[in-house]
C-alpha cells in the first residue's frame, strides 16, 4: 500500500488500552477514517473501510504465516 507502519503510543477509550497500559504488546488503530468521535457530528470516510480491511486481512496473513 505503500506505507510506513510506525509504533506510537496514546490513550483511547478501547478495550486495548486496558492490556496496553500493563505493557502487554496491543494492536488498535485498525478502524475507519473519520472524525467527530462520539458526537453527533461523527463521520466515517467510506473510502477507507476497503484500505483498513486489505491491511488488517494481511496482517493477519502474515502473523499466521500465510503470507
Amino acid at each position: 500500500m505503500g506505507r510506513k507502519l510506525t509504533i506510537e503510543g496514546s490513550g483511547g477509550a478501547a478495550d486495548s488500552s486496558l492490556s496496553a497500559s500493563v505493557g502487554t504488546p496491543t494492536l488498535d488503530g485498525f478502524g475507519i477514517v473519520g472524525g467527530n468521535i462520539h458526537t453527533p457530528e461523527e463521520y466515517a470516510e467510506v473510502g477507507s473501510v476497503a484500505p483498513r480491511i486489505y491491511l488488517l486481512s494481511r496482517m493477519i496473513m502474515k502473523l499466521s504465516g500465510q503470507q
